[in-house]
């Protein structure tokens, strides 16, 4: 499988990819409609499917920070934090199994959305349409391959609903419902750039787009429900602040401080 990749070795002419995201000043998006999200455990069938003696194996946490600019002091901080926040004082074990799922899923795929919905804001797009895929039936696909039967929706669980596959029966009446409207939504998309041109009996809510105020998003499950701030992503997005603003050591820690404070009541009340 070939990912995108930045292209060199070429004219400048010639590239497609020709930096990196986060690094790209200027983007043509104002009147790009964006159609983006995620599932509400994305890491879900990772965990439930990894054998109980291996959870004393995981790093967790130390594994993650690594991918950030800090000096050796905010980084046993900011792991401390981070484990506090997840799983108190508890240690990684298969105990906490959920919470890791949540740190995972806001690590590796809902704080990276939050993140290119906050740059495409910033770069001017208006017409950003954020969805929750929270739906568990029979046909969440990878939780059916792998024979998970935890609730929630994992990572490509959603393909089953897009998809005819051939090895699954028959939807039930639930399932078809579900069918039914992600296909339609994502036609309505590619159609008139917009999910919901009308509401119907199908698709009953009207699905704002995000807007700097108000952080909408669709979660799709088995009601449609228009929602806002989906609390998980909240806490890594400091961690980013925090990697970009290059702060003296010290002013790091209290923000780092104040943050977690702040975040964990946004959390409280969110839960």
């Amino acid at each position: 499988m070939f990912r995108p990749n930045v292209e060199e070795g070429f004219d400048s002419d010639d590239k497609f990819i020709y930096d990196y995201p986060i690094n790209v000043k200027k983007t043509n998006v104002r009147n790009v409609p964006i159609l983006i999200g995620y599932n509400s455990d994305e890491r879900l069938a990772q965990y439930e499917t990894l054998p109980s003696a291996d959870f004393a194996k995981l790093d967790l946490f130390n594994n993650h920070l690594q991918y950030f600019n800090l000096d050796d002091d905010s980084f046993v901080e900011m792991e401390a934090l981070l484990r506090h926040f997840y799983i108190g004082d508890e240690k990684i074990s298969e105990n906490v199994k959920n919470e890791l799922i949540k740190f995972d899923s806001d690590f590796s795929f809902n704080h990276p959305v939050q993140r290119t919905i906050q740059k495409y804001l910033d770069a001017g797009a208006r017409n950003i349409y954020q969805y929750v895929f929270s739906y568990d039936g029979k046909r969440n696909f990878v939780k059916d391959r792998l024979n998970v039967t935890a609730a929630g929706a994992a990572h490509a669980d959603e393909i089953g609903y897009f998809f005819d596959i051939s090895y699954m029966g028959p939807p039930s009446s639930e399932d078809q419902v579900i069918i039914d409207r992600v296909t339609t939504l994502w036609a309505n998309f590619v159609k008139f750039g917009n999910p919901t041109p009308v509401t119907t009996e199908l698709l009953p809510v009207q699905w704002p787009p995000v807007t700097k105020e108000s952080l909408n998003y669709l979660n799709i499950d088995s009601e449609l429900k228009v929602e806002k701030r989906h609390y998980k992503s909240r806490w890594l997005s400091g961690i980013c602040f925090i990697n970009s603003m290059k702060m003296p050591k010290l002013a790091t820690k209290t923000v780092l401080r104040l943050y977690f404070t702040w975040t964990t009541c946004n959390r409280r009340c969110n839960q």
